[in-house]
């Protein structure tokens, strides 16, 4: 009976580093994937930006040119 509680007890134990190690893993990979999401969110907000700054040069370029026409 002894040696079937150390058997069990030694699979439990097998079983948790199995856990820890898929557990690391994990961590890992969604370090990962916040450290890409970060740059995706920080690249979103550089190009919306850009849009903008380009949006307004549109409209003044269509303001100019309207009023060079209206002369």
């Amino acid at each position: 009976m002894y040696k079937r509680l150390q058997e069990y007890n030694l699979s439990l134990q097998q079983y948790n580093s199995k856990l820890h190690a898929e557990l690391e893993v994990a961590r890992e990979s969604l370090k990962r994937v916040e450290k890409e999401k970060s740059t995706i969110v920080e690249n979103h907000s550089t190009l919306r930006g850009r849009y903008s700054s380009l949006q307004d040069q549109l409209n003044l370029a269509r303001v100019c040119s309207f009023q060079v026409v209206s002369i």
